[in-house]
């Protein structure tokens, strides 16, 4: 089967989902980074073994601060690009990509998704996804799957079995996008989002 890619606006409900889904990733990022900092400030006085003095008498509380800031910002960092700025990336388009796909294997416990499973899909374009375990049943090897993802940051908005019908009724597709598939959004991290910034305005006139 040939993958079949075409290009779309993003309804209402689209916009809502992406928007949805950038509030719950910062949710997760922010108790997150609570848990790291709280890590980074009580680490400095573990002992490392038994009989062992605290790490804190042997180099000082700045130099272990330090020590541990480096080794904790490296998993902090992946996880906000992972999470976070891929879903704020997500809500910079008025536009969605719609795939036509094969289901080429399924893997239940991916390395950094523990708490996910793993769906590889025969399009280069996305390759694999991620959903909750929950979900695993839904979709089988060998399934032919429409997927639909934000052009900027390829955030899931919708995944469903494609049928020849709904095949048949994408080919008929036909729309004219602008050259700029991008438009301004930024996010604040800590509260609510202002209102300027969540609105959807169109790139295009």
């Amino acid at each position: 089967m040939t993958d079949l890619h075409i290009l779309t606006f993003l309804t209402a409900t689209d916009k809502k989902h992406l928007l949805q889904n950038l509030k719950t990733k910062k949710k997760d990022f922010r108790l997150e980074l609570i848990i790291f900092v709280a890590i980074l400030f009580i680490a400095p006085f573990l002992t490392n073994s038994t009989g062992q003095k605290p790490l804190i008498e042997s180099m000082g509380y700045g130099m272990a601060f330090l020590f541990f800031g480096l080794i904790f910002l490296i998993p902090l960092s992946f996880s906000y690009f992972r999470k976070v700025h891929k879903a704020v990336l997500g809500c910079q388009t008025d536009f969605k990509r719609i795939i036509v796909t094969q289901v080429i294997d399924k893997k239940e416990n991916p390395l950094f998704h523990k708490e996910d499973y793993c769906l590889k899909l025969a399009d280069l374009y996305v390759k694999k996804l991620y959903f909750p375990k929950r979900q695993f049943d839904q979709f089988k090897i060998e399934d032919t799957v429409r997927v639909e993802l934000s052009e900027n940051g390829k955030q899931v908005i919708k995944i469903t079995q494609a049928t020849e019908t709904l095949i048949e009724h994408i080919l008929k597709k036909e729309i004219v996008l602008p050259d700029n598939l991008k438009k301004s959004y930024s996010s604040v991290f800590f509260g609510k989002e202002a209102g300027n910034k969540i609105s959807f305005k169109p790139i295009y006139s």
